[in-house]
This record gives structure tokens, sequence and C-alpha cells, in this order.
């Protein structure tokens, strides 16, 4: 939404409100005696826009709105709030499946791309959450990693040990998508 094709005396929002008209002068708050607020109380720190902001390198819908302290995207539904992510999946893939939470494959809290989200166990997702490597890399490490010597060219690319390679080879962690 354009804000300078919002009217003037209408709430700069864009939800077609009228504020009220200023009852004094505050160049401070920008308020002009005579002249209608720019928005209706509590309207100033909605969001306006796209909900998310697709990044064309990473494939990441990077969530525009509000988020949460722990950088995950939030929205309200019905007063109800919610992770965004979670959202997304569920509106385009039904609920999440009992017992499996949603691992971000991006690494990247404030994206919302279904397409970037996979059900896993609680223990699945906390080993990944605190793993240096992504996607590409456990298939990187996968497809290359032949011998002991390419086992430690991976652990010190990563800063882990070789037995952590071996992990991934193994299917102990990363579990096959």
């Amino acid at each position: 939404m354009d804000l300078m094709s919002i009217e003037i005396g209408l709430c700069q929002c864009g939800c077609g409100g009228k504020p009220k008209i200023a009852d004094r002068t505050d160049f401070k708050r920008g308020y002009l005696k005579g002249v209608p607020y720019r928005y209706l109380q509590g309207h100033a720190t909605r969001p306006t826009g796209e909900p998310y902001i697709v990044d064309s390198v990473t494939g990441c819908w990077n969530w525009n709105f509000g988020i949460h302290g722990n950088g995950y995207g939030v929205i309200s539904i019905n007063f109800i709030q919610q992770y965004a992510h979670v959202y997304m999946w569920e509106k385009d893939n039904g609920p999440t499946p009992s017992g499996k939470e949603l691992d971000h494959k991006c690494k990247n809290r404030k994206c919302c791309n279904p397409d970037h989200l996979e059900p896993v166990t609680h223990a699945e997702n906390t080993r990944r959450g605190k793993s240096p490597f992504k996607w590409e890399d456990v298939n990187e490490i996968r497809s290359t990693c032949k011998t002991l010597a390419d086992r430690k060219i991976f652990a010190k690319k990563f800063s882990v040990t070789t037995h952590c390679i071996g992990s991934i080879l193994r299917g102990e962690r990363w579990s096959k998508p």
C-alpha cells in the first residue's frame, strides 16, 4: 500500500477510519490544532504493507510484522497470538503432526516460507538448533565425504569433530529428509 495514496483526514495505517481533530498544536508530536491526527488511537504501530518480504537470494519469506523477543515472527488471529511460521505452515499443510514441531531448515527464525519448514521431533529440532550446519552442508557432506581425510576437512570447516561428521553420515544427526 502506498501511503501517499491515502487521503488526508483518514487514518494513515490504511484502515479508512477518521481520526479525531487535534485540539492543540504539538510540533514535537506532529500535531497541528484543527488538523486531523495521522492515525486513530493505537493504529500508529499497526503494520502496513505485506506480511512478509521474499529474499530473492535465500527464498526466505521474512516476516514483516511483529517479531517476538526470541526472534520468531508473530501474528494475532482472533486475538490469539501465534508464531507466523506455524500459521503459514498450517494454512498450506494443515495442523502440525502430533508429537512434532516445525524446524526452520534455513535456520532463519523470521522465515515463514512453508517450504523451509519441516515437522520433526523435539529432540531432532534441539539437535539441529545447536548445529552449525544447514541442509545444503549436510547434503554436501553426505555426497562428497568418503574418507577419513574428507571427514577431517569438513570437521575443520565447521569447527566440529570428525565423530560429528560421522554421525551425520550414519544418519544419527540430521535425519534424512
